[in-house]
């Protein structure tokens, strides 16, 4: 099976690979629901149920499968996340980011809104003013309030093991974040700490004017016009990028914009 969830008080439904199966717990009978696609996940929203699939968000009426509509939009991309967040129906794409439905509007949050991609593999309500979005490029914390939606990022680059990110659970002040190269784990308060300058302990280690080093604890140099090829060596240090940081420079004066290194 893929998932389990309650389908009544006394019923559980199975989600998998051949469709919905019902269990019942007093009796201890099995029912076919609906045999179909493959089945990831079952949500139930004002009093109907939705399934996801590699066809979209489905709903099963009067022996029927068919695909979920809301204000003439078909929800046809791949799905695999579905929560109730907020009194409202939240469905995550794979390519289209994350749709929103309250029974009366659709609208949806995409990666040009803030999210870490448009390929959503998880969805996971941690409160009533907090969303965590799992996606194929690190994780997205959603924070509602009264001005509106603020969304936090995090990647391989603060620390994370993979940017395929599959599940997200907290505990107390402490975020658990399951990828496919292993297991995070980590206090919230690192969003915080997003927010304030890093430290990257950035040192000019060397200077070169035309070949010769240069003491850099001297004063400014007066330079001749002959000596016209100066050489830099510097560096910094990150506790948490586990991948190469880049740096920007320019010649003050002279270039109005940011050069980036390669490498």
């Amino acid at each position: 099976s893929l998932a389990l969830d309650v389908f009544t008080e006394e019923t559980i439904v199975i989600c998998h690979y051949g469709g919905v199966q019902l269990f019942a717990l007093r009796s201890n009978e099995w029912k076919n629901l609906f045999r179909g696609p493959r089945i990831y996940q079952h949500e139930r929203f004002q009093e109907t149920d939705y399934y996801t699939s590699l066809n979209g968000l489905l709903t099963y009426e009067n022996d029927s499968l068919m695909v979920a509509n809301f204000n003439n939009k078909p929800i046809t991309e791949r799905i695999e996340a579905l929560c109730t967040f907020r009194n409202q129906l939240i469905i995550g794409t794979k390519g289209n980011g994350v749709y929103v439905w309250n029974g009366i509007n659709l609208w949806s949050v995409k990666k040009e809104d803030g999210l870490s991609s448009n390929f959503i593999s998880g969805l996971y309500p941690e409160n009533d003013s907090v969303l965590w979005v799992c996606t194929n490029s690190g994780i997205s914390r959603v924070l509602y309030n009264k001005k509106g939606i603020r969304i936090q990022n995090l990647s391989t680059k603060d620390g994370l093991m993979s940017n395929e990110v599959v599940d997200v659970k907290t505990l107390n002040d402490t975020i658990w974040v399951g990828t496919r190269a292993g297991v995070n784990y980590f206090s919230k308060s690192l969003f915080d700490a997003k927010k304030k300058d890093v430290d990257y302990y950035l040192k000019i280690r060397e200077v070169f004017i035309n070949d010769q080093s240069f003491n850099i604890s001297d004063t400014t140099p007066s330079l001749t016009y002959a000596q016209n090829r100066l050489e830099f060596s510097f560096s910094g240090i990150s506790f948490s990028r586990s991948e190469p940081l880049t740096y920007r420079y320019r010649l003050k004066g002279l270039e109005s914009s940011w050069n980036y290194t390669q490498n």
